[in-house]
């Protein structure tokens, strides 16, 4: 009996070693961040209505591909003045993880591409911020122009449109992940929200029955039938195929709880801007089976050149600029992120709309 005793106290004593060492290392190398892919220093959760996060102001972190510095407004790019300097127009640009830059370098992303264009010749210094932040919908960029957008005295403002805003912007766990399941943020168990090392062995443990992104490609591709109207490319991943589908399906017919969000959110922006007297433009961005397919599927922009008509916005369409370009080579990193050569077309196109000034929201543009 005591040999059994001892037998499982030293089973015991082996794993709280073995579990508190595995947690030290954990922390120690960073392999949770490495992991995912998403640094959890990246983010700031907030108190503000509808605003979830946003960047960490003063961090500069490598990723796997590319580097993030946030300066210290907590907008990518870099360092400037809380207020534009005299005689500088200063224009804000509100968006996700496109205008943001995933994927690219600073000198690739395109506020930073839009202003070197806007200032090639022009007698006004343009300046350009990046107020994009991965995850963010209408609903989220409406919030951070209120509550720390317009305190950056901006003369004018952008609003870049992915073709799935109308979905719910993610919230951080307690432990700093990003997460569109709303029960992750408070209903996950003690130690995902304590524990690396659990994380680590959660995550492990899933690879193992089938991976990670693999079954979140799985999820997120239909059904052989629902692909025959569509020629994607057998070399798409199945999640970008996946993702196509579901956005065109979606425009097919927009409508629930996000299409009533992007509506109501937009008329702000517009009414937002305008009480301040500051131009908005709208810019929409194409997804790259809209570029690379003989017959796309163009129904999303019609929708929002339709929503742009009703609320009363100016409105530019860049896939006819992409489409044009297409013979170039890829523009595309994935379904939804243009590359950097993807961007050098976005960026002369965005310069022309919003060169002379004009965007105040008074209605469409020819």
């Amino acid at each position: 009996m005591q040999r059994a005793a001892r037998f499982l106290f030293g089973c015991l004593v082996s794993l709280a070693i073995f579990c508190v060492a595995g947690e030290l290392l954990t922390r120690q190398l960073a392999i949770i961040d490495r992991l995912n892919g998403i640094p959890r220093l990246l983010y700031l959760a907030t108190n503000i209505p509808d605003l979830p996060y946003r960047l960490r102001p003063g961090v500069t972190i490598p990723l796997h591909d590319f580097t993030v510095r946030v300066n210290p407004l907590g907008l990518r790019g870099p360092d400037t003045t809380p207020q534009p300097a005299p005689g500088r127009r200063r224009l804000l640009f509100l968006g996700d993880s496109v205008v943001y830059g995933e994927g690219l370098e600073q000198q690739d992303t395109l506020p930073t591409l839009l202003e070197t264009a806007l200032n090639d010749g022009r007698r006004t210094p343009t300046e350009v911020l990046n107020a994009a932040a991965p995850g963010y919908n209408t609903e989220a960029e409406l919030a951070f122009l209120r509550e720390l957008g317009l305190s950056l005295a901006p003369d004018g403002v952008i609003l870049g449109v992915s073709l799935n805003d109308y979905g719910p912007a993610p919230g951080l766990t307690p432990f700093g992940f990003l997460t569109a399941n709303p029960a992750d943020r408070t209903a996950l168990p003690w130690l995902s929200n304590h524990s690396e090392f659990y994380m680590l062995l959660r995550w492990t443990i899933t690879y193992a029955r089938g991976g990670l992104w693999y079954q979140h490609a799985k999820a997120a591709a239909p059904p052989p039938a629902a692909k025959k109207p569509e020629t994607f490319d057998d070399k798409w991943p199945a999640i970008d195929r996946g993702i196509a589908i579901m956005h065109k399906k979606f425009y097919a017919a927009p409508s629930g709880a996000g299409w009533d969000s992007v509506r109501r959110s937009l008329a702000a922006l517009r009414d937002l801007t305008r009480a301040r007297g500051l131009p908005l433009w709208v810019v929409i961005f194409p997804e790259k089976d809209q570029i690379e397919l003989p017959q796309p599927n163009l129904d999303p922009q019609r929708q929002w050149l339709a929503l742009c008509t009703e609320v009363g916005v100016h409105c530019l369409d860049l896939q006819p600029a992409f489409a044009a370009a297409a013979s170039q080579g890829s523009l595309f990193q994935d379904t939804q992120h243009p590359n950097a050569a993807g961007m050098r077309i976005a960026a002369p196109a965005v310069a022309a709309f919003v060169a002379d000034g004009a965007g105040t929201a008074v209605g469409p543009r020819d």
